[in-house]
């Protein structure tokens, strides 16, 4: 008989798909890089299958995220992540304003789920009205999407400034706040009090199980090193390959 999981356990279906999660991440900014070190190759990372990739890849981040802090509250592990988040979300916005200048990260997706943890104690209990709440979200872009003003603090919900840039990873809470909302209500209906709705989710290999989730469980340690990393290898393998790389 398969042993109950604690509400102290890892969920490790939760792991993997923070796993897969840094995966497509890596994939999309491989692209972004290539762009910014050999724009002549003609990768388009904002267009066709490619943004398409970035959609699916900042939705699966944020359902995880709005889904796992159903399973943190319950399991009473949820203090202090939004700050915690916050203060990274910072960090990428003051690092990006050293390299980039204007370009700096202004409301990036750490900043998204920074702020959608602060409004989640207050919107799972909407239950099921947050799939309307998302619907609305998506709808609302597409009004939001052609606006523009100079007025401060509107950058977030997802208009544009009149002059200047909105930064190079720009996630405003319309519509991005969708998938967050869509994950609080999933884990209310998936993980009541923190465990599975079902007895247990088996589990082939356990030790390959343990090591897909691996990387799902220092994402965010993941999120912000990984272009240190990454620039540089994409880098040399466009230098390998005799592609002029524009530094």
């Amino acid at each position: 008989m398969a042993a109950v999981e604690t509400s102290s356990s890892r969920l490790w279906e939760l792991d993997a798909a923070r796993t897969l999660a840094i995966g497509m991440m890596v994939a999309f900014h491989a692209s972004y890089d290539v762009d910014m070190l050999a724009p002549e190759l003609g990768v388009e990372p904002r267009e066709g299958w490619l943004k398409l990739l970035q959609v699916a890849t900042g939705s699966l981040f944020l359902g995880l995220a709005g889904l796992s802090f159903t399973v943190s509250t319950a399991r009473a592990r949820v203090r202090g992540r939004a700050a915690e988040i916050l203060a990274a979300a910072l960090a990428v916005s003051f690092v990006t304003w050293l390299l980039l200048g204007d370009g700096l990260v202004r409301f990036g997706i750490l900043h998204l789920i920074a702020a959608g943890l602060f409004l989640a104690p207050l919107a799972v209990r909407l239950g099921a009205w947050n799939l309307m709440l998302a619907a609305a979200l998506v709808l609302a872009a597409r009004w939001t999407e052609g606006l523009s003003s100079d007025l401060p603090g509107l950058v977030p919900l997802g208009i544009r400034p009149d002059e200047g840039r909105v930064g190079v990873d720009w996630y405003p809470l319309v519509p991005w706040l969708a998938p967050f909302l869509v994950g609080l209500w999933a884990g209310t209906r998936l993980y009541p009090r923190g465990v599975r709705r079902w007895s247990s989710l088996p589990v082939p290999n356990p030790r390959a199980a343990s090591l897909a989730g691996a990387p799902g469980r220092h994402s965010l340690a993941i999120y912000l090193g990984h272009q240190a990393v990454l620039v540089p290898l994409v880098a040399a393998v466009l230098l390998a390959a005799g592609v002029e790389v524009d530094w």
